[in-house]
């Protein structure tokens, strides 16, 4: 119920603001299709309705959509649905011929949504949202199934191990999970060849610029966590503002753990500073500078050394095979194992059709203290467990908690 009275304010507050946003989107989508001339204009208009998501009307050039969409599904879902519309008023305009005769959902419609990239969920001549309780869209996670994996609940029970008080079997553990991660990627790459269980889990940033910290987490859940990293922003129609956000690319089982890693590492990185702080301004570094100093030279460090860790299982898996490895022995990283996964490239291009990578700088604050501090903080920093959803610290961080 409080729910659907806060629906109802967001409708009367941001109602005009949401058509603004859509009427933008839908003129952004026609400039990209070049080579079809000019369009007339368009009405876009939200409605009310139980049986339609959306429409577009030729007769008076409107394209409806679903108030409910706004409140009820992510932007994504939103954007498929108008993209939809607007491949059918594409077809009006552009091909007159082709709206007579085709059905309304032939084959001139779908080569504007190929033009589009359209995802093909939102091809069809009826997108149904409600299946499974949910939208059809990647954005998860869709449910609980991975947390009942045998393979991951081991890998929960030796990250608990890593806990531990003794720092021989605090190692050990943690050294044993990271290995059944590896392995398991690598031995089950072509058992899970045909399989559709790819998915997109988005984290909110929750700031209005993404900082250095979340692309450096980012870099070492995808260096080292067998899943894709994007950073995205999207409009927010609950505050009519743009949201920031982290997007996991993967498979369930890794993206559980990639999750786990990136809150635990937000929060512990934040902890650690906030005990170097005072030590920092001892040796007259304060401010952004130091603490970007520190917090940028302990990721750097703690990459570098989950890299180590990956070389000396290279290392000591060929001298299991009876290989004496030399010097020029390459590590084997989880992000090269990601990137030769040729259907997961296929589904991020399929729901990213314009990402780039870009390479970033990882400069360096002048705070020498701080950055000397933050590498050794890096080389002394292990992942711990997981914990129950819904347990925080300060309610700063949802569902993860490190140890101290």
């Amino acid at each position: 119920m409080a729910f659907t009275l806060r629906g109802e304010e967001l409708k009367r507050k941001f109602r005009n603001n949401w058509v603004l946003q859509l009427t933008a989107h839908h003129d952004w989508i026609l400039s990209e299709m070049r080579g079809l001339g000019a369009f007339p204009g368009v009405i876009i208009e939200l409605i009310e309705s139980d049986v339609s998501w959306g429409y577009w009307k030729p007769d008076t050039r409107v394209i409806a959509l679903n108030a409910r969409l706004i409140l009820d599904y992510p932007w994504d879902v939103v954007i498929g649905i108008l993209k939809h519309e607007t491949a059918h008023q594409i077809v009006s305009d552009a091909y007159p011929s082709a709206a007579s005769n085709e059905p309304p959902h032939g084959s001139h419609f779908q080569s504007v949504c190929r033009r589009m990239k359209l995802l093909p969920m939102f091809c069809h001549a009826k997108v149904d949202l409600r299946e499974n309780g949910g939208p059809p869209c990647p954005i998860g996670p869709k449910n609980s199934h991975d947390e009942e994996n045998p393979l991951f609940v081991k890998i929960k029970k030796l990250l608990a191990l890593s806990g531990s008080p003794e720092p021989h079997e605090a190692e050990a553990a943690l050294t044993k999970a990271s290995e059944l991660m590896a392995r398991h990627n690598i031995d089950t790459a072509a058992l899970l060849a045909d399989s559709e269980d790819y998915e997109i889990w988005r984290i909110p940033l929750n700031c209005r610029r993404i900082e250095r910290k979340n692309f450096l987490i980012a870099m070492i859940i995808r260096n080292h966590f067998f899943v894709r990293t994007v950073t995205n922003e999207q409009y927010d129609p609950w505050t009519n503002q743009p949201a920031k956000y982290l997007e996991l690319i993967g498979r369930p089982v890794n993206l559980n753990m990639a999750k786990h890693v990136f809150h635990y590492l937000t929060e512990r990185v934040e902890s650690l500073w906030g005990k170097h702080k005072p030590m920092a301004a001892h040796n007259g570094e304060k401010g952004l500078g130091a603490k970007t100093a520190f917090i940028t030279n302990l990721l750097l460090s703690l990459d570098s050394k989950l890299t180590a860790a990956e070389l000396e299982r290279s290392r000591d898996a060929l001298k299991a095979r009876g290989v004496l490895p030399g010097n020029d022995v390459t590590a084997v990283i989880p992000s090269d194992f990601i990137m030769s996964d040729q259907k997961l490239q296929s589904f991020v291009e399929q729901n990213y059709p314009r990402l780039r990578n870009t390479a970033r700088s990882h400069r360096h604050s002048f705070a020498p203290y701080s950055s000397s501090a933050g590498r050794e903080a890096g080389k002394n920093l292990d992942i711990f467990r997981p914990i129950a959803e819904g347990q925080r610290r300060d309610g700063s961080v949802k569902g993860y908690l490190g140890e101290d």
